[in-house]
């Protein structure tokens, strides 16, 4: 309701530092999410290990005797 007001008198550079203090807020907020959210992919890479790759498995097969299954 302020916000519309203070628009149709004209003033809304008035409204500049709550905007910004508004998007610098929502900033910290996503930055949080992100940091959570890479810490948990970080969590979930170090419980799973390295994934193989198709040329870390042929390799494997290579150095195992014929007949071995792995």
């Amino acid at each position: 309701m302020k916000t519309q007001i203070i628009e149709e008198l004209g003033q809304g550079s008035i409204l500049l530092p709550a905007l910004v203090a508004e998007g610098l807020a929502a900033n910290d907020r996503i930055k949080v999410r992100m940091s959570a959210l890479q810490a948990a992919a970080g969590m979930r890479r170090s419980l799973t290990g390295p994934r193989m790759t198709s040329g870390s498995k042929a390799r494997l097969q290579a150095s195992l005797p014929p007949g071995s299954q792995r």
